[in-house]
């Protein structure tokens, strides 16, 4: 199941997973995280919960964390991906306004710093296993072409075998947690 806010995401990602042939135990639902807690559906149902870039831009990030949680089955991980607190801007519209009151789509705070990610771990019921850092241009381009290739290149075909890439591939380069 992928969630996302935007129906344009959705659409790219059945079009992908029609490609991969994994269409057919793969779904895509429009959902904004900031509600995620009423879909009850969704409790204690995923071994992995993924979610890239986003927890910047969400006000409260603590209950986003434990909603990100209650999805997680006993034993499964969160793997997250956040701009680093201090990370250096590559560009200066990437400076931005922080610490805003409102969600417009922007980042509502610069970033996370180790022990930020590591309380809402553990204000969620979660363990911090591992926080580790990709940041500039290339360092991303590398990391992406890494999990590019561990994907692609050996010809993964079957939903299980990408979630287990994805899983080798986040607990080798991003934050990572688990109950």
């Amino acid at each position: 199941c992928g969630l996302s806010w935007d129906e344009r995401n959705q659409k790219v990602a059945t079009e992908r997973a029609k490609l991969c042939k994994v269409d057919s135990n793969t779904y895509f639902v429009i959902q904004d995280l900031r509600t995620l807690e009423k879909r009850i559906e969704f409790r204690d149902k995923f071994d992995i919960v993924i979610s890239f870039e986003n927890i910047e831009h969400i006000i409260d990030d603590e209950k986003l964390i434990k909603n990100l949680s209650a999805c997680i089955k006993p034993g499964g991980r969160l793997l997250l991906t956040t701009p680093n607190l201090y990370y250096r801007s590559m560009y200066s519209g990437d400076r931005g306004q922080f610490n805003k009151i409102t969600e417009d789509g922007g980042h509502v705070r610069r970033g996370y710093s180790p022990a930020m990610l590591r309380e809402l771990c553990e204000l969620s019921g979660l363990t911090c296993e591992e926080i580790s850092y990709c940041s500039g241009f290339l360092s991303q381009k590398i990391s992406i072409e890494d999990f590019r290739q561990s994907i692609w290149q050996r010809r993964v075909t079957n939903a299980e075998e990408i979630v287990a890439r994805c899983s080798e591939f986040a607990t080798r380069r991003v934050f990572d947690c688990s109950d």
